[in-house]
């Protein structure tokens, strides 16, 4: 697939894309592992919840304990792990969540982080900044 979009770059450009794209790949990936990790623990913590529940009185609590988490994740935690895992600011990484969300809902939140990824890093090749600084959110 990536091999059929590059044909649709124009020649000239297609050894500057292939770069940005060689620089993108590994921050993608981290991104993409972080949002597992964040996902694959709220899972666990529900499926836990969930098969210990005994009555109506613990389905409420994990009802709040699960709004308490999603609320935690959303705002705190998930900003701080993918903005690590992406080299991006925390604020920056709820910024694109929230606009991401209005603007194309759920699919808007998955991709926005990715899509202000490949602005930075392409911003910063096409102006010559060092990668690494870039990376590192300097």
């Amino acid at each position: 697939m990536a091999r059929g979009l590059l044909k649709l770059m124009p020649p000239l450009q297609r050894p500057l894309i292939m770069h940005i794209w060689t620089v993108l790949d590994p921050v993608l990936k981290r991104y993409f592992i972080g949002v597992l990790v964040v996902v694959a623990a709220a899972v666990i913590a529900g499926l836990v919840a969930i098969h210990s529940a005994a009555g109506i009185g613990a389905i409420v609590a994990y009802a709040l304990y699960a709004t308490a988490l999603r609320i935690s994740i959303d705002q705190l935690f998930g900003p701080l792990a993918l903005g690590a895992a992406a080299r991006l600011h925390p604020v920056l990484v709820i910024f694109c969540f929230l606009s991401g969300a209005f603007l194309f809902g759920i699919v808007g939140v998955i991709m926005a982080v990715p899509a202000a990824l490949v602005v930075k890093i392409t911003l910063a090749l096409l102006y010559d900044e060092p990668i690494k600084e870039a990376l590192a959110g300097k």
